[in-house]
Protein backbone atom coordinates (compact mmCIF):
# COMPACT_ATOMS: atom_id res chain seq x y z
CA UNK A 1 0.00 0.00 0.00
CA UNK A 2 1.29 3.45 -0.88
CA UNK A 3 0.15 6.61 0.82
CA UNK A 4 1.08 10.22 0.13
CA UNK A 5 0.06 13.36 2.00
CA UNK A 6 1.08 17.02 1.91
CA UNK A 7 0.73 19.58 4.70
CA UNK A 8 1.73 23.25 4.71
CA UNK A 9 2.94 24.56 8.08
CA UNK A 10 3.33 28.22 9.00
CA UNK A 11 6.49 27.83 11.14
CA UNK A 12 10.23 27.71 10.66
CA UNK A 13 11.90 24.43 9.73
CA UNK A 14 13.81 24.47 13.03
CA UNK A 15 10.56 24.78 15.03
CA UNK A 16 8.88 21.98 13.10
CA UNK A 17 11.84 19.59 13.40
CA UNK A 18 12.16 20.24 17.14
CA UNK A 19 8.54 19.12 17.66
CA UNK A 20 8.57 16.33 15.07
CA UNK A 21 11.56 14.58 16.60
CA UNK A 22 9.90 14.13 20.02
CA UNK A 23 8.12 10.78 20.41
CA UNK A 24 5.88 12.39 23.03
CA UNK A 25 4.37 14.63 20.32
CA UNK A 26 3.25 11.79 18.03
CA UNK A 27 -0.19 11.80 19.67
CA UNK A 28 -0.74 15.36 18.41
CA UNK A 29 -0.12 14.64 14.72
CA UNK A 30 -1.22 11.02 14.37
CA UNK A 31 -4.95 10.39 14.86
CA UNK A 32 -5.65 7.54 17.28
CA UNK A 33 -2.00 7.16 18.29
CA UNK A 34 -1.52 4.78 21.22
CA UNK A 35 2.11 3.68 21.27
CA UNK A 36 5.46 3.62 19.48
CA UNK A 37 7.83 0.73 20.16
CA UNK A 38 11.29 0.96 18.63
CA UNK A 39 12.38 -2.53 17.52
CA UNK A 40 15.71 -1.73 15.88
CA UNK A 41 17.95 1.31 15.36
CA UNK A 42 17.45 4.89 16.54
CA UNK A 43 14.30 7.00 16.35
CA UNK A 44 13.79 8.47 12.83
CA UNK A 45 17.18 7.23 11.62
CA UNK A 46 17.81 5.24 8.42
CA UNK A 47 17.37 1.52 9.04
CA UNK A 48 15.23 1.86 12.16
CA UNK A 49 12.13 -0.29 12.59
CA UNK A 50 9.25 0.46 14.96
CA UNK A 51 5.76 -0.83 15.76
CA UNK A 52 3.06 1.85 15.87
CA UNK A 53 -0.29 1.15 17.50
CA UNK A 54 -3.35 3.22 16.59
CA UNK A 55 -6.91 3.07 17.91
CA UNK A 56 -9.13 4.15 15.02
CA UNK A 57 -12.79 3.92 15.93
CA UNK A 58 -13.69 0.28 16.43
CA UNK A 59 -10.37 -0.99 15.09
CA UNK A 60 -6.95 -1.30 16.65
CA UNK A 61 -4.23 -1.01 14.01
CA UNK A 62 -0.68 -2.18 14.52
CA UNK A 63 1.75 -1.27 11.76
CA UNK A 64 5.45 -1.62 11.17
CA UNK A 65 7.37 1.56 10.29
CA UNK A 66 10.66 1.02 8.45
CA UNK A 67 12.80 4.09 7.76
CA UNK A 68 14.40 3.43 4.38
CA UNK A 69 15.94 6.89 3.97
CA UNK A 70 16.37 9.79 6.38
CA UNK A 71 17.77 13.12 5.33
CA UNK A 72 16.09 15.26 7.96
CA UNK A 73 17.69 18.53 8.98
CA UNK A 74 18.73 18.99 12.63
CA UNK A 75 19.16 15.25 13.31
Amino acid sequence: MKFKSQIFINASLAQVMKKLLLKENMKFWMKGFQSYELQNGKFFQKGSVAILTLDVGLKKIEMTESILESDLPFT
